[in-house]
Order: structure tokens, then C-alpha cells, then sequence
């Protein structure tokens, strides 16, 4: 009996593991990664990289595709992996438009392993428009070790629509040189790993002269970016360069910090970030959140202005801008030597550099009495703000 007991018991535990095992997606057990880059720029017409796709697919997912007329790649459930010597796992070439088409409930995982900069999908003179309800992935196994990129493009657009969903957690998640960011729906989340420096980048190149690129466009979904800074290299930039606009009811957009615009507009969308320096701010409507970490060092407290403008511009909608004390108790800040006056919360401070207040609700909080909540080279309030502007 004790014999039949431990059977009846041992094949109980077998049959658990098999439904288990069937839940699994043979995926799971990865096999060895590839050792040639899923190169479309080849002679072949890019009918060897569609191949390496496919070969690394979901289990039960149907074979992808890849149209070289239109320059079509509709996935449909790839988790693709490479030590090729090269630096990308992805290549697509220069002056065509390739458009990732994802499937509902399906994916595009690449990852590029071994030595070099690795870069998950990169496109030189090519723009890249992931629409469906899919999600691509940009990843790199070596990702802490030093400079990697999720997604790069040079010298194309980056478009996000539909519910397609792009993700990017490398050193620099997502770069989009000599071109624009353009997002209509879906979800973006690009991030850095410790060590990195930008989540998204955003760059115009000196050689960009009278070109409309550098400029990050969000009129829908969510643009996810907490986990980095999102930064505009765009010095020397005309005005149709260096511009992140932002609009739209349900738009929303987090960052940890934006460094680098020209011109910053929101019109009825929703942002939450750290620090932001830029030359112009408008809003327009919608609610902007701007919350600047509280910093200790050698047991003294310290903090870098929430907002750093030479042109703020507030029409309507709800401004809050405050420093985050967490656990430290609130004090004055004390005479910056440099500056001759105390960090303050709002930095608008010189020659022609003015902060207009025409209608809306905005709050700023220092946490503390007697520190300065905005330094400004000239107010101006709008007819209907008269006697109604306070801080705290």
C-alpha cells in the first residue's frame, strides 16, 4: 500500500509538471541565439533575415512576413537573439520607410549579445512606424556594460499609432537623430539602466540646416520615460527644430527630467517630470506637474530649480511646480555664490526673459518660508489674473 501510495503521489506530481510545461511558451527555453544580424539591406532582398525571424517565432505563432516592394515587416511573434559581429540585431537600410506592423497580442523581441556598442533595430536614412497592437522590443544582454541602444535611427522618423506598444530599457533607450519622434497612440516606455544618461533622445545635427527634424510630436497614448531624461540636442536650432509638442485629451507623458527644448507646448494632454529646462513653456490647458528632488550631500541639502525658462507662458489649464523634501525637513536655501541669490523654485531670471500668467490655476511650492518660489526678469498678468497670483 505504501508503495502504490508513493506511485499514485509521484504521478500526480508529473502530470502538474506537464500541464505546467503546456502553459509555457517554447520560447521559454531559449534556444542558442543566432550569429548573423536580421540584415534586410542585403542583396538577397532581406529574404535570409526574414528567415532568422522566423526561426526564432513563438510557439503557435504563424510565420511573419516581409514584403521588400513596400518595405512591410508585419510580425507576428518573434523573440530574436544574436552574437553577430555586427552592432545591430536589426538592420534596416538607408532611404526607404519601413513600417513594423504588429499583431494583436503579439511581439518583436531583439537583443543584441557579444561585444560592440549593441544596438536592437537600427536605421540609417530610414524611418521606422510601428502601428497594430503588438509590441517591439529594443534590447541589449549587455545593456550594463556600457553604450547600447534599444532603438537608434538616424536620418528618419520614429511613428508610434494605434495600441502598438514600443519598449526600450538600455543605456540609451530610444535615439532619433536627424529626424522626429511622432507619436499618435500606443505607448512608448523608453528608459535607461544604472550608469546610462538619456531615455529618450531627440537630436539635430549640425548639418540639419532647413530640415524640419529634432522635434518630438505627441497627440496620443502614452509616452512613458520615468526611468531617464528625455533630451533635445538640438544647439544652434531654427525654430521649426528643437520643439516638443504635446496635446490632446488622454495624452499623458512622465519623464524623470527634460533637458535641451526649444519650445515646449501643451494643449489639454497631461505631464508629470523632474526638472525641466527649456527656452519657451506654454500651456495652454491640460495640467503640467513639475516635482524636482531635494538632494543631500556631505549633510548639507540641496536642490537644482524645477523649472529653468527664459519664456513662461501660462493661458490656462493647472501648473503646479514644487521640490520633493522627502524625508528631509525643509530649510532656507542659503546664498548661491555664483549666482548671488538663493536656488530658486523658478528660474526666469535675466534680460528679456519674462513669465506671463493670462489664466489657469498655478501653484508653487518651495516647503519652506523665505525661499524664493520664482526668480523672474519681468511678470505680466493677463486682465483676469490681477491680485490672483499666489505661491507658498
Amino acid at each position: 500500500m505504501k508503495n502504490k501510495a508513493i506511485k499514485t503521489k509521484l504521478l500526480t506530481v508529473l502530470l502538474t509538471l506537464c500541464m505546467v510545461l503546456s502553459l509555457v511558451p517554447m520560447t521559454a527555453f531559449a534556444a542558442d541565439p543566432a550569429t548573423e544580424t536580421a540584415d534586410f539591406t542585403a542583396s538577397d532582398g532581406g529574404a535570409a533575415a526574414i528567415a532568422l525571424l522566423n526561426a526564432a517565432k513563438w510557439d503557435n505563432a504563424e510565420n511573419s512576413t516581409w514584403d521588400s516592394a513596400t518595405k512591410t515587416l508585419t510580425l507576428k511573434g518573434v523573440n530574436f537573439q544574436t552574437t553577430a559581429g555586427a552592432v545591430a540585431v536589426l538592420r534596416l537600410a538607408a532611404g526607404q520607410l519601413y513600417l513594423a506592423a504588429l499583431d494583436r497580442d503579439e511581439s518583436l523581441c531583439v537583443k543584441r549579445r557579444g561585444v560592440g556598442p549593441p544596438r536592437g533595430i537600427d536605421a540609417y536614412g530610414a524611418s521606422v512606424s510601428v502601428s497594430g497592437s503588438g509590441k517591439l522590443t529594443g534590447d541589449a544582454a549587455d545593456k550594463h556594460g556600457g553604450l547600447s541602444w534599444g532603438v537608434y535611427i538616424s536620418g528618419g522618423d520614429l511613428t508610434v499609432s494605434d495600441s502598438a506598444n514600443v519598449f526600450a530599457h538600455v543605456h540609451t533607450g530610444i535615439e532619433v537623430s536627424s529626424g522626429n519622434l511622432i507619436q499618435t497612440g500606443g505607448r512608448i516606455d523608453a528608459g535607461t539602466v544604472a550608469g546610462g544618461y538619456y531615455g529618450l533622445l531627440v537630436e539635430r545635427n549640425p548639418y540639419d540646416v532647413g530640415k524640419t527634424v529634432g522635434n518630438a510630436t505627441v497627440s496620443g497614448g502614452t509616452l512613458d520615460v520615468s526611468l531617464g531624461e528625455i533630451y533635445f540636442s538640438v544647439y544652434g536650432a531654427a525654430e521649426n527644430q528643437g520643439n516638443f509638442t504635446v496635446s490632446g485629451e488622454g495624452t499623458t507623458v512622465y519623464a524623470k527630467s527634460i533637458d535641451g527644448v526649444r519650445t515646449l507646448a501643451i494643449t489639454d494632454a497631461t505631464m508629470r517630470s523632474g526638472s525641466i529646462s527649456a527656452e519657451k513653456l506654454t500651456l495652454q490647458s491640460g495640467s503640467l506637474t513639475v516635482t524636482e528632488s531635494v538632494r543631500e550631500y556631505n549633510s548639507k541639502l540641496y536642490a537644482n530649480p524645477a523649472l529653468s525658462l527664459q519664456d513662461l507662458t501660462i493661458n490656462g489649464g493647472t501648473l503646479n511646480v514644487s521640490w520633493y523634501w522627502g524625508e528631509n525637513t525643509p530649510i532656507v536655501f542659503p546664498v548661491d555664490d555664483e549666482t548671488g541669490f538663493p536656488t530658486p523654485l523658478v528660474k526666469i531670471w535675466g534680460d528679456g526673459r519674462e513669465a506671463t500668467f493670462n489664466g489657469g490655476v498655478s501653484t508653487f511650492d518651495t516647503g519652506c518660508a523665505g525661499n524664493i518660489a520664482l526668480k523672474l526678469g519681468k511678470l505680466s498678468l493677463g486682465e483676469n489674473m490681477r491680485g490672483m497670483a499666489r505661491t507658498r
